[in-house]
């Protein structure tokens, strides 16, 4: 009986960490899209603030 808890412990744990994983691997997707998305905007406002420079100057 003892063996059975143990085995079935040890599935529980392994279930719960293998959901973390999935969680963690969205949270990630969704950062690394984000961060992209900062990426993106940042080279926009960039590039129109070397625009605003050059009639300015």
């Amino acid at each position: 009986m003892s063996k059975l808890r143990s085995e079935r412990n040890k599935a529980r744990k392994l279930h719960a960490a293998n959901k973390r994983i999935k969680e963690l691997e969205k949270k990630n997707r969704e950062l690394e899209e984000l961060n992209e998305f900062l990426e993106e905007a940042s080279a926009f406002f960039a590039a129109n603030r070397r625009k605003s420079g050059k009639k300015n100057g």
